[in-house]
């Protein structure tokens, strides 16, 4: 037990801001939007983007990875 609350409290030491600045995240449809402005609000330097707002919403999950890799998107 003494070992996991170690992990935990370390844990809480990082940073959002440890997220490097030049990735690029892809919430597909299922993702709630509010999720979209936490990631920005605590990931700075980040782009978050919602599937939903790119006119991605209801295609198929082949064609949105394949847009995601060709943006290099997470």
């Amino acid at each position: 037990m003494k070992r996991w609350l170690t992990r935990l409290r370390s844990w809480k030491k990082i940073k959002y801001s440890l997220m490097p600045e030049d990735i690029a995240l892809l919430l597909d449809e299922n993702i709630p939007l509010p999720i979209e402005a936490w990631l920005r609000d605590h990931l700075s330097g980040c782009d978050v983007i919602h599937a939903l707002n790119t006119g991605l919403a209801g295609k198929p999950d082949k064609e949105v990875f394949h847009l995601a890799q060709k943006h290099r998107n997470l």
